[in-house]
């Protein structure tokens, strides 16, 4: 019988590793090759990487630093030169395919908004429906988007464009993200791409906790509007300077807004005062995203 576990997820994914010490070198080739099932490339014409593993970004390839023992300050200076995480190794390596980027987009929209959280579980694809139910209900031809396994969207599973009943004007597509469906006159006018807690986006979602700390403290803000929902250690006080006024909203955690997401009838059936709390970003800078 066969009890070996499934490999994650990205199987024979192409990567990059440039590190300069030959023995974390040889660590990372060996996890990534024999433990997550990818390929190590030279990136080229030929089979072009996905992903870099490396000591910093060079502005050739998405990032992930790893290192020994990063501090906080190079954690820091590795987000602020574009890094899409910071791994400690070993001890870090098995969040290394949640940070695997999204690929190329492929047939883009007239803009693009993508949403990233700070943990599962805390409401991004709600926040991604919503803002592209905002966008829809104003004229736009919308997708919302996701190629994250498992997800659904507006009780959606299956791969393909399928449009949403309760919101003429908006569509989504799970399985990838980026395939928006149709090129010219058939292209959305925009698409809301939700990535999980993978990368970053314009639109940050966060509980009022530890992660919203550590999102502060690495510089992932950076120039993302962010979306606070529900309580937690953080008082609304403590969250307002902890931003220093960077731009945000607060959402309360809704019975209603969860039940809706059971019955899969997000966005149609979101209470106004939620969707009132995000139509602000819609207005002032969906349209410049």
């Amino acid at each position: 019988m066969d009890t070996a576990s499934p490999r994650p997820p990205h199987d024979g994914l192409p990567v990059v590793v440039a590190l300069q010490s030959s023995t974390l070198a040889a660590e990372v080739t060996a996890h990534v090759e024999s433990v997550l099932g990818w390929q190590v490339v030279l990136d080229g014409p030929h089979l072009p990487a996905r992903l870099r593993l490396a000591d910093a970004p060079d502005g050739t390839l998405p990032t992930v630093v790893v290192a020994r023992d990063p501090d906080r300050a190079a954690t820091r200076q590795a987000f602020q030169r574009g890094a899409l995480g910071v791994l400690a190794w070993p001890a870090d390596a098995d969040r290394l395919p949640d940070m695997v980027p999204d690929p190329p987009c492929r047939r883009p929209a007239g803009t693009v908004l993508a949403v990233a959280a700070t943990a599962r579980g805390i409401g991004a694809s709600t926040v991604a429906l919503a803002l592209g139910a905002l966008h829809a209900w104003a004229g736009d031809r919308v997708v919302v988007g996701t190629d994250r396994a498992g997800a659904c969207l507006a009780g959606v599973r299956t791969d393909g464009v399928v449009a949403v009943g309760q919101v003429p004007g908006l569509s989504v597509r799970v399985g990838d993200g980026h395939v928006a469906g149709g090129e010219g006159d058939t292209r959305p006018d925009v698409l809301v791409v939700d990535r999980g807690t993978r990368g970053r986006g314009q639109v940050l979602v966060a509980r009022p906790d530890r992660g919203l700390i550590q999102a502060v403290e690495a510089d992932r803000l950076e120039d993302a509007f962010l979306v606070v929902v529900g309580e937690g250690a953080l008082r609304e006080d403590e969250v307002r300077r902890l931003l220093g006024g960077r731009p945000h909203t607060l959402l309360p955690r809704s019975f209603r807004v969860a039940r809706a997401g059971l019955q899969g009838r997000v966005p149609g059936a979101l209470p106004g005062s939620y969707l009132q709390a995000l139509a602000p970003l819609v207005h002032d800078r969906g349209r410049a995203a």
